[in-house]
């Protein structure tokens, strides 16, 4: 089956379609013509394409949007690419005053096919000038529409139809989707499933998939556009419980905002809440709230409760802007206001769901105003909830307790470790206070289990424990609560979480492996000479991480037991693909995501993985499965002057690859002259249970023998360059 492509490939073959269908249309941008193909790459290939019809500007948005809007003057279609959406307010005026205002300037309708494209959103860590939602600033200019792009949304289909309203459109994409795969088939998963609604609008309606067979007693909605609208999904995941479903509402067209379409789900909501990213006053949101109060009113429960993004200038560094940008915990804040409002004050519920690490509390919330945002101390003790983290495991182990009974922890702070039959997840307070074991370490809990209380600060105790937890409380007490406390010690310095678990890992590895190591030179010539012989289309593929993985996937089939892991004392179990693991540091914790069938993939898919890895490195944002069962490790230390990289294999696997720098070397040509040249020492660790020096040898042979290939290296590139992103087949090492 066909993988679905990323929004940035849709949203490059949409523009490519277009072009094909309409003559009359043009593209003016920043950067936009080949090789570069615009800061995104959305308009690679256009220009080579149709280079009469797309045209590079200078760096002014005013121009850009004024020219744009006089080609639209007479006649023509035109699309006005705006390299970061913060840049959009230096073309306010063109659009206030000039584009949206000529649609009925001279005493009759004139047609104005004008859409102006720009990136906008944060979560890249871009910083204060390149990550904002100007949204909100543009609603309400008459003749002016307003899109947003989305992962379940047809990008074509949208701007087919701004052009065909005739009148001026801006189009915003969440840089953060760029890289996610869009949804088609009317399912997300086992547990949630979407349909397009019917009507203006554009409306897409996610909702869990159990409710086509038995409704929830309670239903709340979510309205999120654009980025919110993943950020929505998984804040239903955790809400979504036996009386309780979440449902979200995607909307592409923003403004003018068609409701009618969407008034069915919403009639039915206990509970509504719109979240958006920008910072909050005079959002969109509160246009969806108004047109919402005015038609439900009689009926609503309780008021619509608006979600933003704090006031605040948007940071750079990763943990900062997350915490100034709506997270999904903050929708889930929200909607558990929305939920306790609706009980009695006397039957707190508990309110928990699937695959996250979040535990949500049981007590009442405080305020479920517009704007008003969860208190950061317990104003009653809360209980410490295991979610449910899969839908695999009934039983979860306490692995950890990663604070001290008794000790203050802060909201959203990590306070311990549950080990499924898959991973190790931490769970973290919702609320700030005192943190008080209910379970001892190694004990077996389930979801719902209750295994700590947060008490306030006062020291207060809880009203009345659940008789879960009171019989919890008579098992093993937490080791932890003996430790010394060492943290005013000015001579010990505290790991952190992510390096105990390095170390961890790092441990078993060297007390369970007998490995072996050996080291190859490689001469990079080739791969060097190819990248200068090659034009830009090819040169984000000529890079040592991507042909590395492709070259080493291709060796699976004549290397089998590099790709294995030890079954019993006498027998391998050999790997039917080669899911080759990539460490990244990005000083936040060491990951190894995977490359899934790197024999199957192309280099360009290759590429867009390590990229997609890249973001998620820096921002700390791997799920399990991006980490799940690989069949080899590649120890990537690119850094310049390493000589040797001694890989660690991760428990479980035969092999691990390392390459170290590039380093320059003198040496004689076949004339006998002196030349520089490039090479780079790559090892290979293995388990000597199962593979011996011999083959390993074998194996670092074969990959040179590709890397030092002018031939065959060229042939990867050009093979592994398809625009249609199909596979290649790897040259036969021999």
């Amino acid at each position: 089956m066909a993988r679905n492509k990323r929004l940035a490939e849709s949203l490059n073959g949409a523009l490519h379609s277009l072009f094909e269908r309409h003559s009359d249309l043009y593209l003016l941008g920043e950067d936009i013509v080949d090789p570069y193909g615009g800061a995104f790459k959305i308009t690679k290939g256009l220009s080579t394409r149709f280079p009469d019809r797309v045209f590079t500007t200078p760096i002014s948005e005013n121009a850009i949007i004024g020219a744009a809007g006089g080609l639209a003057l007479c006649g023509n279609r035109v699309i006005a690419e705006i390299m970061f959406g913060d840049f959009l307010a230096l073309g306010f005026d063109q659009i206030l005053n000039f584009a949206t205002k000529t649609v009925s300037l001279y005493g009759g309708r004139k047609q104005m096919r004008l859409v102006v494209r720009c990136p906008v959103g944060g979560h890249r860590g871009y910083g204060p000038t390149h990550s904002q939602n100007l949204q909100k600033h543009f609603v309400g200019i008459p003749h002016l529409s307003l899109y947003e792009l989305t992962s379940f949304h047809d990008s074509e289909a949208l701007l087919d139809d701004a052009f065909d309203r005739g009148e001026p459109a801006i189009f915003f994409e969440p840089k953060v989707l760029y890289t996610q795969r869009t949804h088609r088939g009317g399912r997300l998963d086992e547990t949630f499933a979407y349909r397009h609604l019917e009507g203006p609008g554009h409306w897409v309606h996610v909702y869990p998939t159990r409710e086509e067979e038995r409704p929830a007693e309670r239903t709340l909605v979510v309205v999120a556009p654009g980025g919110t609208a993943a950020a929505a999904v998984t804040a239903a995941r955790v809400l979504t419980g036996a009386d309780l479903s979440v449902h979200i509402l995607i909307p592409a067209l923003l403004y003018p905002l068609e409701l009618e379409p969407a008034m069915e789900v919403l009639r039915g909501a206990s509970g509504i809440c719109v979240a958006e990213e920008s910072t909050s006053g005079g959002t969109w949101g509160t246009e969806v709230a108004r047109h919402v109060h005015e038609r439900l009113w009689g009926r609503m429960p309780q008021p619509v409760k608006l979600l933003s993004s704090r006031d605040s200038i948007i940071p750079s560094a990763p943990h900062l802007e997350r915490h100034v940008l709506l997270q999904p915990g903050d929708i889930v804040d929200g909607l558990s206001e929305l939920a306790r409002a609706q009980l009695d004050a006397g039957a707190p519920t508990v309110l928990y769901g699937a695959e996250t690490g979040r535990a949500v509390s049981s007590g009442r919330g405080v305020g479920n105003d517009a704007t008003s945002r969860p208190p950061q101390a317990a104003e009653v003790p809360e209980e410490v909830i295991v979610p449910k983290l899969n839908n695999n495991d009934t039983e979860y182990i306490l692995l950890s307790w990663l604070i001290q009974d008794g000790k203050n922890v802060e909201r959203d702070q990590a306070i311990a470790e549950v080990e499924t039959s898959k991973a190790v997840e931490e769970l973290s307070a919702t609320v700030a206070g005192v943190l008080r074991h209910r379970v001892g370490e190694g004990v077996e809990c389930r979801p719902g289990d209750i295994i700590a209380v947060l008490e306030r600060a006062d020291g207060k105790s809880p009203a009345r424990i659940a008789d879960g937890a009171a019989a919890a409380s008579t098992r093993t007490p937490s080791p932890t609560s003996e430790l010394p406390d060492t943290t005013t010690d000015a001579h010990i310095v505290a790991l952190d979480r992510a390096q105990q678990l390095v170390g961890q890992v790092v441990t078993t590895s060297r007390r369970e492996i007998p490995d072996a190591f050996v080291l190859r030179r490689v001469r990079l010539d080739a791969v060097h000479r190819i990248k200068r012989e090659l034009d830009d289309r090819y040169a984000e593929l000529v890079e040592l991480p991507e042909l590395l993985i492709k070259v080493i996937g291709g060796l699976r089939e004549e290397f089998p037991l590099c790709f294995s892991s030890l079954a019993d004392a006498c027998s391998v179990r050999v790997a039917t693909s080669a899911d080759v693991g990539v460490t990244f540091d990005a000083g936040n914790g060491l990951f190894i995501p995977v490359v899934r069938e790197a024999e199957r993939r192309s280099l360009t898919e290759i590429a867009d993985s390590l990229a997609e890895f890249r973001m998620r490195a820096f921002r700390g944002s791997f799920s399990e499965e991006h980490l799940r069962a690989p069949s080899i490790v590649l120890s990537w230390n690119h850094d310049p002057g390493v000589v040797m990289v001694q890989p660690v294999i991760p428990p479980g696997l035969a092999c691990a690859v390392s390459v170290g720098g590039a380093l320059e070397e003198i040496r004689l040509d076949g004339s006998g002259h002196p030349i520089v040249g490039r090479v780079a020492h790559i090892g290979l660790a293995y388990d000597h249970r199962i593979l011996n020096g011999r083959e390993a040898l074998a194996f670092l042979a074969a990959l040179a023998a590709v890397l030092e290939d002018h031939s065959m290296v060229e042939r990867l590139v050009k093979e592994g360059h398809g625009p249609d992103g199909a596979s290649m087949r790897p040259p036969q090492v021999r």
